[in-house]
């Protein structure tokens, strides 16, 4: 039998279970109520206003949520559309006036893969969004717990890589999941975690199975990440069931071993283990549990150790709870008096009606607790709204400062333009005047080296001319010299030579 205990804030006891025909059946001790059959896996939730809340799946494949205010109200939110996929371990919390549903969906044939959802439901809308995609094994009971801190979803999950299982976590703000982040390696088998808050301090509780040897760990997480980590309990007994509670502000741990209850305090680091004395050890069984937010409560926990019978007995660290039935409490009426029936009956009645009053009363003083809370929240906002309001002007007034010394700025700015583009005007004038000279210059070099070129041919020219000048003159100074030769000898001649010479 799947039993969830949640305790509400008059300290009454609701017991939810599915019993051997597959009901979901409540027992509030003062009426059992079948709310639903053909029910495969559910989980119980109860807000700050004492609203209970159930979310289930049936074997139809139907998700859907149930609440309790006066009466049971049940409505579908999804229904499987393939008959041979899956949902299990479904979660439901609520938050900021939302519902927050998980649970694990496994498509047809995918029996080591399956997405991790989260559907966020404001009452008329949905938002869905996958956490992650889980590899895993079904060694592991459990695959993912989820933890409330500030406002904010933490949720830790086991993934399984190349046959080595990681625990890792991811943080829900501003509707979006951070990224996962891998915090520990866990080494062994029948891997089992959970985690519980307390101080703003997650505390994670490891279950590994190494061949023999059954070791219990537990490893602290602060807001900042930081981590340290401790070891219970190791033993090569078999250890079952293993759990962390917080009875009057100390965690502690309890557990089943060598048919023993055992549990653990911690103060900095473990104490050394004791037993609680149960006549039969074999009757007990781990139950999921809840309760209302109460600020007497001294008890904090995610599931506790119960004897599941009239009384009912939670069994703790520092005392066993003991809770009777309508039927215990009446132990004393006679039974075969039509007067005293009616008397029973009466009484019947003005015990419940005197559980609702305290209940009432109870949920009156929280909420007076939470609206002087309120009220000192509001005037520390005034206060800081006034603060706030103050720092505006201061603000405004040298915002207007700036602004005037910004515009003085620009219009200087402004001026350094014109004056700038004055003289890129200028500027560009005077380059245009160097490209012109530039031409100019090149057009002259030009001129000059052709100038040059036709000096130099014609200097060229000239000497070649005066060269061949000298060159005849000098011939003509040759032919002068050989005349002048020639008419001194025919000076010098005599007539008869003469005259012969001319014949």
């Amino acid at each position: 039998m799947s039993l969830y205990i949640l305790k509400d804030i008059s300290d009454t006891l609701w017991k939810f279970y599915i019993d051997k025909n597959k009901l979901l059946i409540c027992d509030n001790y003062y009426e059992k109520v079948q709310i639903d059959k053909n029910v495969s896996e559910f989980h119980v939730n109860i807000n700050y206003i004492g609203t209970i809340q159930l979310i289930y799946i049936t074997y139809d494949g139907d998700v859907r949520y149930c609440e309790f205010n006066k009466k049971w109200t049940t409505q579908t939110l999804y229904t499987l559309s393939n008959k041979g996929d899956k949902i299990q371990e479904l979660k439901i919390y609520s938050l900021n006036n939302e519902l927050h549903i998980f649970f694990i969906f496994l498509k047809e044939n995918e029996k080591h893969k399956g997405d991790l959802l989260h559907y966020k439901w404001s009452g008329n809308k949905f938002n869905t969004s996958i956490v992650a995609s889980l590899n895993f094994d079904y060694s592991s009971i459990k695959h993912y717990d989820i933890e409330i801190l500030n406002d904010e979803l933490y949720i830790f999950f086991l993934q399984n890589e190349k046959n080595q299982n990681s625990l890792n976590m991811s943080k829900y703000k501003k509707n979006l999941w951070s990224n996962a982040k891998k915090l520990y390696r866990l080494y062994g088998s029948n891997i089992q975690f959970s985690t519980i808050k307390k101080d703003n301090v997650f505390h994670i509780l490891n279950f590994t199975k190494d061949k023999n040897i059954y070791t219990l760990e537990h490893v602290s997480l602060d807001e900042n990440g930081n981590m340290k980590a401790f070891k219970i309990h190791q033993s090569n007994d078999k250890i079952c069931n293993p759990l962390f509670l917080i009875e009057n502000n100390s965690l502690y741990s309890m557990w089943t071993e060598n048919s023993s209850l055992i549990y653990c305090c911690f103060k900095d680091s473990w104490n050394k283990c004791n037993n609680i004395f149960i006549e039969n050890i074999n009757r007990i069984q781990k139950s999921r549990y809840i309760s209302e937010e109460n600020f007497n409560d001294s008890l904090q926990a995610k599931e506790v150790f119960i004897l599941n019978s009239s009384p009912m007995k939670i069994f703790l660290p520092e005392e066993t709870l003991i809770y009777n039935d309508m039927e215990e409490i009446n132990l004393h009426l006679l039974e075969n008096c039509d007067a005293e029936r009616t008397i029973q009956k009466l009484l019947k009645e003005i015990s419940y009606t005197k559980m609702l009053n305290d209940k009432l009363a109870k949920r009156i003083s929280i909420l007076k607790n939470k609206l002087y809370e309120k009220d000192i929240s509001m005037n520390n906002i005034n206060n800081y709204l006034n603060q706030t309001s103050a720092q505006k002007k201061a603000i405004e007034k040298d915002y207007n400062s700036l602004l005037q010394s910004q515009n003085n700025f620009v219009n200087e700015l402004k001026d350094i333009k014109n004056k700038l583009n004055l003289e890129k005007d200028k500027g560009e004038s005077l380059k245009n005047t160097i490209q012109k000279l530039s031409q100019e210059n090149n057009n002259l070099k030009e001129s000059s080296l052709k100038t040059k070129e036709f000096e130099n041919k014609s200097c060229q020219y000239s000497c070649e001319y005066l060269k061949n000048l000298e060159f005849k003159i000098k011939e003509k100074e040759k032919e002068n010299n050989t005349l002048k030769g020639e008419l001194e000898r025919f000076k010098n001649m005599s007539f008869f030579d003469k005259i012969f010479k001319m014949k």
